[in-house]
């Protein structure tokens, strides 16, 4: 049994390793936005946030128009 747990462990080991490795490489890759970039993303989550509260909010008063609250 404790050879079996040994070798889970290199296992898990092994795993984040790797994964560490990942992103280390990922992180050396990626660059800082430009400031119009930052604008640019954050105007598109924005309108996207505002459109999916509307819609929530237009069924929610559906809902309770038809089930009369």
């Amino acid at each position: 049994m404790a050879i079996g747990r040994k070798e889970e462990e290199r296992t898990v080991i092994t795993v984040l390793k790797e994964s560490l490795k990942e992103w280390r490489l990922t992180l050396m890759r990626v660059r800082k936005p430009s400031s119009d970039e930052y604008k640019q993303t954050l105007k598109v989550v924005v309108l996207g946030i505002t459109l999916v509260g509307v819609i929530a909010y237009l069924i929610h008063l559906l809902g309770i128009s038809l089930l009369g609250g």
